[in-house]
């Protein structure tokens, strides 16, 4: 399972690379937000819609943090 993730690989490092420069610089990502949110048909307020957001960009850390630990052999730090 794990060999067939490293061939099937369809995280690039370009999309971590441009998601850290979308939510590091200032104000871009809170304008990303206000806009994804004034284009949606959604029930949930800005601000939980900001929350949203902010739990769906840690879980693409997390995977991306995932996929780095894949590719060391297993037992190294």
């Amino acid at each position: 399972m794990k060999n067939q993730r490293k061939k099937d690989r369809r995280w690039k490092n370009m999309n971590k690379y441009i998601n850290k420069t979308i939510t590091k610089t200032p104000f871009i990502y809170e304008i990303k937000i206000a806009l994804d949110y004034s284009i949606s048909d959604t029930a949930i307020g800005l601000f939980e819609w900001f929350k949203f957001e902010d739990v769906f960009n840690q879980f693409f850390e997390a995977k991306y943090l995932q996929l780095d630990s894949d590719v060391r052999p297993i037992g190294q730090r």
